[in-house]
């Protein structure tokens, strides 16, 4: 596969010409997060026409559905991304970069008034659902295909049965 530059274009947006070995080729924009918003831009001869279709179909789903989203400040990336784990040494010793925050879960506990119960996590990565809603006094039960998550679990779980059952906080 050979790439060469089409277009003088933005730093944010590059416009290639991939030709593959069969020689069929297609025109790739490799891009910053703002693709789309740089290449409307673009002159019209520069601008694939089949991103206008794209673009079209984008704004009638975000007007059918936008009465359904709602954003919540308090949900920040420091608070939803693993980031926010790094503070608490349960969580910290690995580095699961796919992992939301214990942040993020007391939060929607709390939100939700959820005290009682089971959470299922079918997608368990590093257990942060599970930890957090068991240190809330929830059952947890995961599954977890990989092999790492499963080893992150597991080791959480040894670590903790080894140190005893958390101190309980007086009222």
């Amino acid at each position: 596969m050979t790439i060469k530059n089409k277009f003088e274009c933005p730093a944010s947006l590059y416009l290639t010409n991939l030709v593959q070995d069969n020689e069929e080729s297609f025109t790739s924009i490799q891009s910053s997060p703002h693709a789309r918003e740089v290449s409307k831009e673009l002159p019209s001869e520069f601008r694939p026409g089949y991103l206008d279709s794209i673009d079209a179909l984008n704004e009638q789903f975000e007007r059918r559905y936008d009465s359904y989203f709602s954003t919540d400040p308090l949900l920040s990336r420091g608070l939803v991304s693993f980031q926010a784990n790094k503070s608490r040494a349960v969580y910290r010793w690995y580095k699961y970069k796919e992992a939301f925050s214990a942040g993020l879960v007391e939060y929607l506990l709390t939100r939700y008034g959820i005290k009682e119960g089971t959470l299922l996590d079918p997608f368990a990565g590093s257990g942060t659902a599970l930890f957090a809603s068991s240190e809330a006094g929830l059952s947890a039960e995961g599954i977890e295909l990989l092999p790492i998550g499963q080893c992150i679990v597991e080791t959480n779980i040894d670590s903790s049965l080894a140190q005893g059952p958390p101190a309980q906080a007086s009222a």
